[in-house]
Formats: structure tokens, C-alpha cells, sequence
């Protein structure tokens, strides 16, 4: 997989608890496996999570909800990670 030259941005949408904090977690385990460029963004602001999803966590993948009130396993966001940075290559390259 060629890599895409800006980052994938995943913003995981939560107000710190548990789950939303495990999240993080499995997103940034996700990114290191792949070994790709990107971001790993906690969004507390209530106004901002309510834009986007009705139920914690959420995750967005650039821009793209792709979980909603539930803690994705790291194959999930690993293969979420990589679709993302493979549509991003290719639109860059």
C-alpha cells in the first residue's frame, strides 16, 4: 500500500469514559500496527459529538463515521485505517 502524504485523521468521539478511552486505545494500537501516518484525535466537546453521532464512542475516519456506540475491535479499525489511506493515495498520486 502506497502511503498517502497527509495523515488519516481519526477522531474518536467521546466524553473520556471507559469505552471512549479504550477506543483510543485500540485506534492507536490499529495505526502502529499498520504502520501508516496518522492521527489519533479524543473529541470531548459535547456540541461537536452531538454533530455527529447520538451515542458514545463514535469514531470518524477523515470526516466518515464509521462506529457509533460500541468499542470496535482493533481489526475493524485497522481495516477502516486502511481503506482510508489507500482511497487517500490514490487521490494524491
Amino acid at each position: 500500500m502506497s502511503k498517502p502524504s497527509s495523515p488519516v485523521i481519526v477522531r474518536i468521539l467521546g466524553v473520556g469514559c471507559r469505552k471512549c478511552n479504550k477506543t483510543v486505545q485500540r485506534a492507536q494500537e490499529a495505526v502502529r500496527h499498520l504502520g501508516v501516518e496518522a492521527e489519533v484525535v479524543l473529541v470531548k466537546d459535547i456540541n461537536e459529538i452531538s454533530c455527529w453521532v447520538m451515542l458514545t464512542p463514535g469514531v470518524l475516519i477523515d470526516g466518515k463515521v464509521v462506529a457509533e456506540g460500541y468499542v470496535p475491535t482493533v481489526d475493524m479499525l485497522e481495516t477502516w485505517i486502511r481503506q482510508s489511506a489507500t482511497k487517500k493515495a490514490r487521490m494524491e498520486g
